[in-house]
């Protein structure tokens, strides 16, 4: 079967968007470093949507924010994020709506890489070790009291990693623990589109529309919860919102 139009390789769309993505990188990353250095780091949520924007334009991808979603990050709030993972485009998509306060859990190999290493330090991001559970449980608990003492929001997704069908996988349990553990609640944040416009073993982004949108927030979860089945429910949310979507939203024209 062959691949959909709008996904057959393009030279011209990989030289542009490779280009771009280099290019503003090193250019993000000492203005990022320096915002990282200031009192609050207040630079660096607009660093980050300035940088997701232009690249989704350099994609071709137009970025729609439901009603309320702006407007629920333009101020830093207590929390941990939840997003769904399917996508090369998942970073530009959730750098465009970057939250005011927020920092992100990223696996611990990022630290090492060039640039991105420096990128992590500069938002103040959650490394984790995935090898190693004691290391791992004391980066979350670290997390936490910054959730609490910092007033932060913590972008997790709670899949792991990126998922190679586009389907959703089982959501993982760290993002549960993070709440309770903070006391925060958990907003869950559906992002649309990513994967038909830039499927896994894509080289290049399809030019379409990715919607955003902010599902019912969850209370923190309590001692005695069945955090596997609080999991379950809210992939099960996930996957019902994502359905929904699909039939209301055109993607591509």
């Amino acid at each position: 079967m062959f691949a959909p139009r709008a996904h057959r390789p393009r030279p011209l769309r990989f030289l542009v968007q490779a280009t771009t993505f280099t290019v503003s990188l090193f250019v993000l990353a000492p203005l990022l470093v320096c915002a990282g250095l200031l009192p609050g780091r207040r630079f660096v949520a607009p660093l980050l949507r300035a940088w997701g924007r232009s690249m989704l334009a350099a994609c071709g991808v137009r970025l729609v924010l439901e009603p309320g979603v702006a407007e629920e990050f333009a101020v830093p709030r207590r929390r941990v994020m939840t997003i769904n993972h399917t996508s090369t485009l998942d970073i530009f998509v959730a750098t465009a709506f970057w939250p005011v306060g927020a920092t992100v859990v990223i696996k611990r190999e990022f630290l090492f890489l060039p640039v991105l290493g420096q990128l992590a330090w500069a938002i103040d991001a959650v490394a984790i070790d995935r090898k190693n559970r004691s290391t791992a449980v004391a980066a979350l608990a670290g997390a936490a009291e910054r959730i609490r003492a910092e007033n932060r929001t913590i972008i997790v997704a709670p899949e792991g990693t990126r998922s190679r069908t586009g389907e959703l996988q089982p959501f993982k349990l760290g993002a549960f623990h993070l709440a309770a553990e903070a006391d925060a609640p958990i907003l869950p944040v559906v992002m649309h589109g990513n994967r038909e416009l830039w499927p896994m073993g894509q080289t290049t982004c399809a030019p379409g529309t990715v919607t955003v949108r902010v599902l019912e927030e969850e209370a923190p979860p309590h001692a005695g919860d069945d955090l596997h089945a609080r999991a379950e429910d809210l992939r099960a949310k996930y996957k019902k919102a994502l359905d929904a979507m699909a039939l209301e939203i055109p993607v591509t024209e």
